[in-house]
């Protein structure tokens, strides 16, 4: 079975509890700028001419909180507007308001555009703060993501190589901003068609983490979660399995058994079980976490028809206790 599979498989819930490719990301809980600009001011927008920056701030935050990111942005556009004309188009709270703005717009599913938006905005902190400034790295890092979640990942993947070695050396080598920006290298590495070093980026950083984040840190089983997936896709599922068959153990110890991300690790090891030539096995593991994920999930949930498909694929292969032995 193929990629489609696993994107079912891996974005089971919401988006920030599951996927494993956005747990890394940077975000505005990370020291993003304050958004409050001129409190005691009304908005010069003609679009909100009775209410503060503040007021306008505070809708945006709301917003953004309940996931509501295209009102967020729009919101966000106005503070931008409002803090360009009142404090300046280089003032630190204009272009935080810009970063706000371009983060919605790219979460509200329109990645190009966040990407341009990003664009733009890193060439104003190159040209107002500098390559290594702590709010550029991050601009960087966003202009990256957007990059690749708008396909482009041969290029999100060349300017996240520079970013982390600029992160490295700014922030340190085993600060979360660096890890992070090495682990979306990492996963956008493989997005462009080269498994087998996504494969050892992914290594390296799995051994990093686990020195610095513990074993059994969020990241650091995500990062496991892709390393294993990476090496299947590069050609050695018997591998994948046996890294895989201990990443369910340890998430069944520390997230439980019927937490999503344990469950997704369950999908993946019967899937390189069966890719391994134990399709026996890989069925025995498959209609096992079928009956866990319809008791848990529900019978109507996209991960039940993914499994499905999959135990339906190895009826009938060498390896399947019931295929035809001639």
């Amino acid at each position: 079975m193929g990629d489609d599979i696993d994107a079912t498989l891996a974005r089971v819930t919401a988006v920030n509890d599951t996927d494993g490719d956005t747990v890394h990301r940077i975000t505005t809980e990370l020291g993003g700028p304050a958004l409050v600009l001129v409190p005691d001011n009304t908005s010069t927008s003609p679009d909100a001419p009775n209410k503060t920056a503040r007021e306008l701030g505070d809708e945006a935050r709301a917003a953004q909180r309940k996931g509501e990111f295209r009102e967020a942005a729009r919101l966000y556009a106005q503070l931008a507007a409002a803090s360009s004309g009142y404090l300046g188009p280089d003032h630190s709270e204009t272009l935080g308001n810009r970063y706000e703005h371009a983060y919605c717009v790219g979460e509200a599913g329109e990645p190009a555009v966040a990407r341009g938006l990003y664009e733009t905005l890193v060439q104003d902190r190159l040209r107002v703060r500098d390559r290594d400034h702590v709010d550029t790295l991050r601009a960087r890092y966003q202009l990256a993501y957007y990059t690749g979640e708008g396909g482009d990942f041969a290029t999100a993947r060349d300017l996240l190589a520079a970013l982390g070695s600029d992160c490295a050396r700014v922030l340190g080598p085993d600060h979360t901003e660096t890890f992070n920006t090495r682990y979306e290298l990492a996963r956008c590495t493989g997005k462009a068609g080269e498994p087998a070093k996504a494969r050892d980026l992914y290594d390296v950083l799995v051994h990093d983490e686990t020195r610095v984040l513990g074993p059994d840190h969020m990241n650091t089983l995500i990062s496991r979660g892709q390393h294993a997936r990476y090496t299947g896709r590069a050609g050695d599922p018997a591998k994948a399995r046996d890294l895989l068959r201990v990443l369910v153990q340890d998430r069944t110890r520390v997230l439980g058994p019927q937490h999503p991300r344990t469950l997704s690790s369950r999908a993946q090891y019967a899937r390189y079980t069966g890719e391994a030539g134990d399709t026996a096995a890989a069925q025995e593991l498959g209609r096992a976490l079928l009956v866990d994920v319809e008791r848990v999930q529900g019978a109507g949930h996209p991960m039940v028809l993914s499994i499905r498909r999959r135990l339906a694929a190895w009826v009938g292969q060498p390896g399947d206790a019931g295929a035809d032995p001639g």
